[in-house]
């Protein structure tokens, strides 16, 4: 058997962690100052609360968009799913729909939903490894080679086809 191939990016790990936790770790920097500037003026504005408020609220959405990636690698067994704690084998069976989408042209992001409930739900988000092939990848969105290379495992092994309106 051979050594599963990553269809995730290298990147993932940092998405996941590091940018949640910097954020976090300025907000709460940009707080600290705040508030010790609010107390030893013995007053604490409006304006803190609703940086507070809306500093909490950006931290949620940055956690869940991002908190939610999983590291996605691929062999002849099926999808090799992973949120860094545990991994779990999806097998290509399982696999609804494959679809590939992008949050400008550096967020190249493929959302796989499954027929049955996995340990990760009924689907699953993932960033797209960048392949070099050529000066023309620059420009390409390499989540639609990857989710056709996932498509084609899909049909291979089961021989139904993932189309992506499911």
């Amino acid at each position: 058997m051979e050594k599963p191939q990553t269809l995730s990016s290298d990147l993932t790990f940092a998405s996941k962690v590091f940018i949640p936790l910097c954020y976090y770790a300025v907000v709460a920097s940009f707080a600290f100052v705040l508030i010790q500037a609010a107390l030893a003026h013995d007053t604490i504005e409006p304006k803190l609360w609703v940086y507070l408020l809306f500093s909490l609220a950006m931290g949620w959405l940055v956690t869940k968009v991002l908190g939610s990636l999983k590291r996605v690698r691929m062999d002849e067994g099926g999808l090799y799913v992973s949120n860094y704690l545990k991994e779990t084998v999806v097998p290509f069976a399982n696999i609804r729909s494959v679809e590939p989408s992008s949050i400008g042209d550096r967020w190249p992001r493929i959302t796989v939903t499954f027929h049955t409930h996995t340990e990760f739900g009924e689907r699953i988000v993932f960033l797209a490894k960048h392949r070099w092939t050529g000066w023309a990848s620059l420009w390409r969105n390499p989540a639609e080679s990857i989710a056709r290379e996932l498509r084609t495992a899909v049909v291979r092994a089961t021989g139904k086809d993932p189309t992506a309106a499911a």
